[in-house]
């Protein structure tokens, strides 16, 4: 296993780094090793419209908006309504 050295780490991304290691109860290393992991892990990317997407970030973006939805009633009756005319159409 290769190792690697970093340097002219801001000093506020370095204390970030260290509390989410302390509350994770990891070791730095551990907790960079995790980021990377997490920023560059293939399966957890894909492909739409030739653009590279994090499946998280996507995900999490669709239930933000599917939340927004249930306090608009207005959206969801047109939403009903615009699915039944295109049911009768075909």
């Amino acid at each position: 296993m290769k190792s690697l050295t970093l340097r002219n780490i801001p000093d506020t991304l370095l204390e970030k780094i260290k509390d989410k290691a302390r509350e994770e109860h990891r070791t730095l290393n551990d907790e960079i090793l995790r980021c990377l992991e997490k920023e560059y892990d293939d399966d957890k990317w894909e492909t739409i419209n030739g653009k590279r997407v994090n499946q998280e970030e996507r995900i999490r973006n669709l239930k933000n908006l599917a939340g927004i939805w249930k306090d608009k009633p207005e959206l969801v009756k047109t939403m009903l309504e615009v699915v039944a005319s295109r049911r009768s159409s075909t």
